[in-house]
C-alpha cells in the first residue's frame, strides 16, 4: 500500500465516527416507531386523584395500573397488579395477590404497600375536596375499614359491609414513595402531573416523556412492563380543537387512530387503508335541568324545580328525530340513565310507561299546572304561588312558604349551555328550540362554550338547561351515585335530591345478591325517569377509525361493546408496526448524505496529498 493510500485509509478511519453519527446512527433513530392518536380536547389533568375529562383517563390508563381491571376484553374484571384474589364468604374480606415482577417507572419495585397506601390515601376522605375526582373513586371503597399487608405481595382489604361495586373497581394504584410526600389537599387541587408540577410515575405500559399544552402528550414504551412491552417505541396523543384539521391529518397518514363525530364518520368510511367502527357504548347524551332547591345558591330558574315542567319538556323532545338528524342514525333512542350495555341492570319503560313525544300532552301538563301565557306574547309565566304546597303533585317541598319569584324569572325563558366540542349536541339545539317554542318556553341564551367553562358553570349552578353527556363505568354504582343528594356540589350536574332515591342507592351499594341488586337498580332508574332531572336523549355509538398501513393487530371494537381502545391497554399492547414489503433496498437519506461527505473528504484528502507529495524520478 502506498503512502498516499495509507493516508487516505487513515483519513477514512478518522472520519468513520462522523459517518456513523450522520448515517448509521441516524438510521437507528429512524427505525424507532411511533403510534399517533388524534384527540379532540386536551386533558384537564394526568393526576388520577383529580382528573375529570375522558381525554385525561385515556392517558392515565396507560401510565398507571389498577389493582383489578374492571374493563376486561369481555367487560368482566381481569387481573392487573393483582394477579388473583379471593373473597370471604360474607364478602367482607378481599385478599389480593400482587404480581412480583412489576416496577414503577423510576425502577422501584411495586409492592403490596403501594396498594395499601393508595386505598388509605383515598379513604382518608376529609382531606379531599369532594367536587373533584375523589368523590367518584370513593364509592368503590366507601365501606373499607382497614387494609393490611401480611407480606410484600399480599393485600387484605376489610369492609364493614360487603361492597357490590368492588368487583369492578375504578381507581389507579400510585407509588407510595412519591405520593406519601404529597399533601392530600394539594393532590386534589393544584397538582395536574404535567411538567409544571412533577411528571406522573406509574407502573403501566407507557412512561410519560413530555407534554405541550393543547398540542400533544408523548409517552415512551415501558420495555420492562410486567405484562409484556409494547411492540413500538412511542405513543403520541395529538390534540385538536378543529375536527376537520384532525380528519385531514388522519387521511394524510399523520394519525393512526381517532374518535369520530357522526359527520366525519360518514366522510371517511370506506377510504383506502382505513377501518371504521360504530358500536354501542356506555355513554348517554342528555338534556339536563338545574334542580337545585337552594334558591339562595342556585342561579337556575325556579320553575325547573317543578317536576311537571320538566316532564312537559320531556314530552316536547322528539328523541327519534334527534337521533336521526343529529346522530345520523348512529345511536339509539335513550330512556334510562343506564345504557343497554349495562345488561341485566338496564331498565326500559314499557309502551304504556314511556314519556312519548307529544306536544299536545306537554301543553296540557303546563296548562293544568297553572303556567299560562297571561300576556299572550307566546311565553308562559310562573305565578308567584306555583312552588308552594304542591308536594302532592310531585313538586319538592320547599321550606319557605313565602317564596317570591323574581320578576326576571316569571316567564319560562331559560338559558341553555352546550360543549363546543360536541358537534352532535350543537346540531340538536335548533330542533329543541323549535319544540320548546311550541309549548310556550323560550331559550333566552344559547351558550356554546369550552369544556372548562361547562364544568365551572355547572359547579356554580349557573345554568337552567344544558346538553351534555356521560361515559359511565361498567358497574352502575357511580352512574347512580351522581343523582344522590350527597353528590350536590360534587359530581351531580343537575343538583337533584330525592330522599327515597338516596335510600335505595345505599341499599344497592352494599347488596351483593345480584338478583336483589338488579331489582333495586331498576327501581332507581324508574324514579329518575319520571322525576326527569335528565331527559336522556340518546345512547350514542362509539365511532372510531384506524389506519392499517402502519400498524397491525387492531382489536375489533365491535366485539367489546361498552369499551374501546381508549381505555383498553391490551389493545395498545396488541399493536405492532406493519412489516415493510420486501423489494429493492432503498438507501436512507442519511446514508447518502454521509456517503457524500466521505467522498468529498476523501477527494479533498487525495488532492491535498497529491499536492504535498514530492515528485520522484
Amino acid at each position: 500500500m502506498s503512502k498516499r493510500s495509507i493516508s487516505v485509509f487513515f483519513a477514512f478511519l478518522l472520519l468513520f465516527p462522523t459517518v456513523y453519527m450522520f448515517g448509521f446512527g441516524a438510521v437507528a433513530a429512524e427505525e424507532q416507531t411511533t403510534l399517533v392518536v388524534g384527540v379532540m380536547g386536551y386533558p384537564d389533568s394526568l393526576n388520577p386523584f383529580n382528573a375529570i375529562m375522558s381525554s385525561s383517563f385515556q392517558v392515565i390508563s396507560l401510565i398507571y395500573d389498577m389493582a383489578i381491571n374492571g374493563y376486561g376484553p369481555d367487560n368482566n374484571p381481569v387481573p392487573d397488579l393483582a394477579e388473583s384474589w379471593e373473597v370471604s364468604e360474607d364478602g367482607k374480606v378481599w385478599t389480593l395477590h400482587i404480581v412480583k415482577n412489576a416496577t414503577w417507572h423510576d425502577g422501584v419495585p411495586v409492592t403490596a404497600e403501594d396498594v395499601k397506601f393508595t386505598i388509605d390515601y383515598i379513604i382518608d376522605y376529609p382531606y379531599f375536596r369532594p367536587d373533584y375526582q375523589q368523590s367518584m373513586v370513593i364509592s368503590y371503597l366507601s365501606t373499607v375499614e382497614r387494609v393490611e399487608c401480611p407480606d410484600n405481595y399480599t393485600v387484605k382489604v376489610y369492609f364493614s359491609e360487603p361492597l357490590a361495586c368492588f368487583r369492578q373497581p375504578f381507581f389507579f394504584i400510585v407509588p407510595k414513595h412519591i405520593w406519601e410526600n404529597v399533601d392530600p389537599i394539594a393532590a386534589q387541587t393544584n397538582i395536574t402531573c404535567f411538567e409544571e408540577d412533577f411528571p406522573p410515575i406509574g407502573s403501566g405500559p407507557f412512561i410519560f416523556e413530555e407534554a405541550v399544552r393543547d398540542q400533544y402528550i408523548k409517552l415512551r414504551a415501558n420495555k420492562d412492563y410486567f405484562m409484556g412491552a409494547p411492540k413500538y417505541d412511542y405513543l403520541i396523543f395529538k390534540y385538536y380543537t378543529d375536527e376537520s384539521t384532525m380528519i385531514a391529518d388522519f387521511l394524510a397518514g399523520k394519525l393512526d387512530y381517532i374518535d369520530l363525530s357522526t359527520e366525519t364518520y360518514e366522510q371517511i368510511k370506506g377510504q383506502p387503508n382505513i377501518v371504521t367502527y360504530a358500536y354501542p357504548s356506555l355513554s348517554i347524551m342528555e338534556l339536563g335541568f338545574n334542580c337545585w332547591e337552594d334558591l339562595t345558591e342556585s342561579k337556575g330558574h325556579p320553575a325547573l324545580l317543578d317536576t311537571r315542567v320538566r316532564r312537559a319538556i320531556a314530552h316536547a323532545i322528539n328523541k327519534t328525530e334527534l337521533v336521526e338528524v343529529a346522530l345520523k342514525g348512529l345511536g339509539e333512542v335513550g330512556q334510562s340513565i343506564l345504557t343497554p350495555q349495562h345488561k341485566i341492570y338496564y331498565w326500559e319503560p314499557s309502551e304504556d310507561e314511556v314519556i312519548e313525544f307529544n306536544l299536545s300532552k306537554a301543553n296540557q301538563i303546563l296548562d293544568e299546572a297553572g303556567y299560562l301565557d297571561v300576556d299572550n306574547d307566546g311565553i308562559r309565566e310562573t305565578p308567584p304561588y306555583i312552588l308552594v304546597d304542591l308536594n302532592d303533585n310531585g313538586v319538592i317541598d320547599l321550606p319557605d312558604e313565602n317564596i317570591t319569584i323574581p320578576e326576571d324569572k316569571r316567564e319560562l325563558k331559560f338559558s341553555i349551555w352546550v360543549d363546543e366540542s360536541d358537534a352532535e349536541e350543537i346540531a340538536m339545539l335548533p330542533l329543541i328550540e323549535e319544540w320548546l317554542n311550541e309549548i310556550g318556553i323560550k331559550l333566552k341564551e344559547k351558550n356554546i362554550v369550552d369544556s372548562d367553562t361547562m364544568i365551572d358553570v355547572n359547579l356554580s349552578g349557573e345554568m337552567d338547561l344544558y346538553l351534555w353527556g356521560w361515559g359511565w363505568d361498567i358497574d352502575p354504582d357511580f352512574a347512580l351515585s351522581v343523582f344522590t343528594t350527597d353528590q350536590i356540589g360534587w359530581w351531580s350536574d343537575c343538583f337533584y335530591s330525592n330522599p327515597n332515591y338516596d335510600e335505595l342507592y345505599e341499599k344497592q351499594h352494599v347488596e351483593v345478591n345480584i338478583t336483589k341488586r338488579v331489582e333495586i337498580v331498576k327501581e332507581m332508574q324508574k324514579i329518575l325517569y319520571y322525576d326527569c332531572p335528565y331527559v336522556v336523549i340518546a345512547y350514542p355509538y362509539s365511532l372510531t377509525a384506524h389506519r392499517t398501513d402502519r400498524f397491525k393487530g387492531w382489536i375489533d371494537e365491535t366485539e367489546h361493546p361498552g369499551a374501546s381502545l381508549d381505555f383498553e391497554k391490551w389493545g395498545y399492547l396488541a399493536l405492532e408496526p406493519v412489516e415493510k414489503p420486501e423489494g429493492p433496498a432503498k438507501m436512507p437519506l442519511t446514508w447518502i448524505l454521509g456517503g457524500i461527505i466521505v467522498i468529498v473528504v476523501i477527494i479533498a484528502a487525495v488532492l491535498f496529498l497529491k499536492k504535498r507529495t514530492p515528485k520522484t524520478s
